[in-house]
């Protein structure tokens, strides 16, 4: 985004390619955005765009208290915690027929509790780390290799008919961006 043309209210929008930004461009004019605040460029808008698409992912993420996961991450981790529960219950099952001061039944159930918890702990933490490491690379971002189209304005009924403009062209992206350059 080209600082200089920041205004109080900014649009961004991202295409796939070149000819669906043009006629974006042209819709905006058409619909009565002045054409001087439309700004059609491959990379000088894609700063605005990066931070919406960041901001979109982190809003995503699943966090706890000192954990925060991608969404694979927690696919990984859930699958990990019931598999590895299971394998734990299982495992420690045996452990149950040692002759300790408890009866059967009370040794069973604390060895499939222990190894319940002891299996989904390690499952989670195995397979939600593998799952990061292994999960396909993740798609290039869109606002990274789209086409952008922004419209720069002070006049917020101008930003909200190009809003609705562009959002019937059905854009890769479409964020709104502050006079700092950060979505809002």
């Amino acid at each position: 985004m080209n600082p200089a043309r920041l205004r109080s209210h900014n649009l961004v929008a991202t295409f796939a390619d070149g000819r669906r930004a043009e006629t974006a461009r042209s819709e905006l004019e058409r619909s009565g955005v002045e054409p001087g605040h439309i700004e059609l460029e491959g990379a000088a808008n894609h700063r605005g765009a990066m931070r919406g698409e960041v901001r979109t992912e982190a809003e995503e993420m699943t966090g706890l208290p000192a954990v925060v996961m991608t969404r694979s991450m927690t696919v990984g981790a859930v699958s990990g915690a019931v598999v590895g529960g299971i394998i734990g219950a299982i495992l420690l099952l045996p452990l149950a027929f040692l002759p300790v001061g408890l009866s059967l039944p009370a040794r069973v159930v604390i060895a499939v509790i222990i190894g319940a918890i002891t299996g989904s702990t390690a499952g989670a933490v195995f397979y939600g780390a593998r799952r990061a490491e292994t999960h396909e690379e993740e798609p290039v971002p869109v606002a990274e290799q789209g086409i952008t189209v922004a419209v720069h304005s002070d006049d917020v009924t101008e930003i909200d008919r190009a809003a609705e403009v562009l959002a019937r062209l059905d854009p890769e992206r479409l964020d709104r961006i502050g006079a700092d350059g950060r979505p809002v």
